[in-house]
């Protein structure tokens, strides 16, 4: 992925689209076996819309059943993929810093460039939920108290202006019983070995590591290779060896692509790359083909069986495929537009620099 260094080394990574490099490294929390991971664990929220989440008049929560990953109106995820049967009710990520201080991603709680001191849309309308936790598919946020949840009272400052993504946000009552994760003051490398906590597609919390620092670019972008997903913008990024966080993730390359069964069904897979971010599972003649096949199969559409294609076209984001005749088309042009998203030519995740955030928690003191 990439991400932003700062001079002092804490990082802030973009995460809205992610992908699988290698083998998929991620793995429930309670099965990483690592405590250093499981107390990190503690520290990190899932943002939860309040339209999953019902408050009883104890002032505890339930939390409402949510889409499958595997959902057909959801993700829709292959039945056979990993976590397929688990829910989906997070949309972003976010971790301790200070006892009323939470830190994700600037896209999470505002779609403007910078706001400060001021109570957004999407700071109002969801909460911060701890132990998102899933054991054997069942979550452990069925029932919520309401130590575990917490309020956004407002955003301090956020931007998503000048390759930055960074919210600082200000929770409603101090959080007991949870260390705040320690941000690192050195400058990461590459070939420096990271991992993440997050909630990957809206799932229950997962830890994903076997990650490097791949490169590091001029403006400080950090480019890893760790499988993350949409709902991990915001995790935060650790270095393997000292454990503390060097990055926020913020956004990647694409997460997933159709898979079209000769049933008719389409289910969706993760983007597979290599470790070094190269031969993706996504690219356009992989789309192409698929789409030719599916179109004008027996199976799915026989009506289509005897059209023909009239013209094919790729054009930057965007595949036309015209065909003619067919039972059902009665001798008209059919035009379909299909949008894929241009792949870059070595994948990885985005991130930028912490630099505000650490100089606005921990202000340089004034000269005497």
């Amino acid at each position: 992925m990439i991400v932003f260094l700062s001079l002092v080394g804490f990082i802030q990574v973009f995460a809205a689209d992610h992908i699988l490099y290698g083998e998929d490294n991620r793995v429930d929390i309670f099965k990483s076996k690592n405590l250093t991971v499981m107390k990190q664990s503690k520290a990190v929220a899932a943002q939860v819309s309040d339209f999953h989440l019902q408050e009883n008049d104890e002032g505890d929560y339930s939390l409402l059943p949510g889409f499958l990953l595997s959902t057909p109106i959801g993700t829709n995820v292959c039945t056979d993929e990993k976590y397929a049967m688990q829910p989906t009710v997070s949309s972003c990520t976010g971790f301790l810093v200070a006892e009323d201080l939470l830190v994700t991603a600037g896209h999470c709680v505002t779609s403007k460039d910078e706001v400060k001191d001021v109570q957004t849309e999407d700071c109002k309308n969801g909460k911060w939920l701890f132990d998102y936790y899933a054991f054997n598919n069942n979550v452990s946020a069925k029932s919520v108290s309401k130590d575990r949840i917490y309020k956004c009272e407002k955003v301090v400052h956020a931007s998503t202006k000048d390759g930055a993504d960074f919210a600082i946000i200000k929770l409603d009552r101090k959080v007991k019983g949870r260390t705040p994760l320690t941000m690192s003051e050195h400058k990461s490398l590459a070939s420096d070995e990271v991992y993440a906590i997050g909630t990957p597609s809206g799932l229950p919390l997962k830890m994903t590591d076997h990650a490097f620092i791949k490169s590091i670019d001029k403006d400080g972008s950090l480019h890893t290779n760790l499988d993350t997903f949409g709902g991990n913008s915001g995790s935060p990024i650790f270095d393997k060896v000292s454990g503390e966080v060097v990055g926020i993730l913020v956004k990647g390359e694409a997460d997933y692509h159709p898979d079209f069964g000769k049933n008719g069904q389409v289910c969706m897979r993760p983007n597979r790359c290599d470790e070094k971010g190269e031969n993706c599972s996504i690219d356009k003649k992989f789309y192409v083909q698929v789409l030719l096949e599916f179109i004008q199969s027996d199976e799915v559409f026989p009506h289509y069986k005897a059209a023909e294609v009239v013209s094919f076209d790729v054009s930057g984001n965007l595949i036309h495929l015209e065909l003619s005749g067919g039972e059902l088309l009665e001798q008209k042009n059919y035009k379909i537009r299909f949008e894929e998203r241009e792949r870059p030519d070595y994948p990885s995740e985005v991130g930028t620099s912490i630099q505000k955030v650490l100089k606005l928690i921990r202000p340089t003191p004034p000269l005497a």
